[in-house]
């Protein structure tokens, strides 16, 4: 057994050092191959430079072209100089059209300023009938005229009583002021007497007055409606639209 073991070594040996043979034919025949390549391509490189280099009438030819290049040089140096040579001369009618041209650009500026601000209105607009829609103004609306009824209530006096006699020296214009008395009649009916004078001038009169005001009972409903969650968001947003709060 020891004899047949060591036959499968001998035999795993030759065949591990034929691989290794042919791994190291492969290596140098590839060797070879690179060597070659780059001395074909060292070889066309040369060839390469060799046709680029130009040959003795080609050398003549740049000679005399070189005095035609320097005078087109010289000439466009000459036209970059005097460049204001080769401007035509301005007449009338480019100076009227320039100004036109002006004027057209100026028309159009002031009214697409125009166009813009209509446009901000129109915006400001839809934001103030939004404002007045929306169900937080009416419940504010509601809040402040509660208390406003309130507290005109506890202002209204108790008892009132008195005589004037006035007149403004033109019967036109007191009979027009009597006029405008006449709108408020149901305040002051069976309470105040009134009396124009169309002859004079006069402003006299008697007036008693009885009630009760109290500053607590103002500063309640003045509270009341300051601090409501209502009146509150209706005023920052009419503040926000109206441009207060940037």
């Amino acid at each position: 057994m020891r004899e047949k073991a060591e036959v499968r070594e001998a035999k795993k040996l030759k065949k591990q050092e034929k691989a290794e043979t042919r791994k190291a034919k492969k290596q140098e025949k590839r060797e070879q191959a690179e060597a070659e390549k780059a001395k074909k391509t060292e070889k066309q490189e040369a060839e390469d430079a060799e046709s680029d280099q130009p040959d003795g009438l080609s050398d003549q030819m740049m000679q005399d072209a070189a005095p035609d290049r320097e005078d087109r040089d010289a000439n466009r140096e000459f036209a970059e100089d005097h460049s204001e040579f080769q401007k035509s001369p301005e007449t009338i009618f480019t100076h009227i059209g320039k100004k036109f041209d002006r004027f057209v650009i100026a028309v159009k500026d002031k009214i697409e300023a125009v166009v813009r601000k209509l446009r901000h209105m129109k915006d400001k607009a839809e934001q103030y009938k939004k404002f007045v829609r929306a169900g937080t103004t009416k419940q504010a609306f509601q809040v402040l005229k509660r208390n406003v009824i309130l507290l005109l209530k506890h202002l209204n006096p108790t008892k009132i009583k008195g005589q004037v006699t006035y007149g403004s020296g033109d019967p036109a214009s007191t009979g027009k002021q009597l006029g405008y008395l006449s709108l408020i009649l149901p305040l002051y009916y069976n309470k105040i007497d009134i009396t124009p004078d169309f002859s004079k001038k006069i402003l006299e009169g008697d007036i008693f007055i009885k009630g009760r005001i109290r500053v607590y009972n103002i500063l309640y409903y003045c509270c009341k409606v300051y601090f409501n969650k209502y009146v509150k968001r209706s005023m920052a947003y009419l503040k926000k639209i109206s441009g207060g709060n940037k």
